[in-house]
């Protein structure tokens, strides 16, 4: 038996994401980042790449993202073209 969430998701169930890892991506040529199983906050000064990471979080849960029209966008912007962007979302 499955129980619906709020949304038409099933509640009690979660997934932690453990491993943020990007290249190409934004404004970053090369990120890998640990995540902690509780709250993690992303802290840092204007045009830092503070919402890039929330958004290659979602691109990757929802293949789509929140913000870019075209993935041409998503690129980051001095990538030679036989440099591929790549993107990795490991979870719990």
């Amino acid at each position: 038996m499955t129980r619906s969430g709020p949304a038409g998701g099933y509640a009690g169930y979660a997934v932690y994401i453990t491993d943020l890892n990007l290249a190409n991506f934004r404004n970053y040529a090369q990120v890998e980042l640990s995540l902690d199983r509780g709250l993690n906050l992303f802290v840092g000064e204007n045009a830092q790449g503070k919402s890039n990471l929330l958004e290659a979080i979602y691109l990757l849960s929802t293949l789509r993202s929140s913000r870019a029209s075209s993935d041409s966008d998503l690129v980051r912007r001095d990538v030679l073209d036989s440099e591929f962007p790549v993107a990795r979302l490991q979870t719990e």
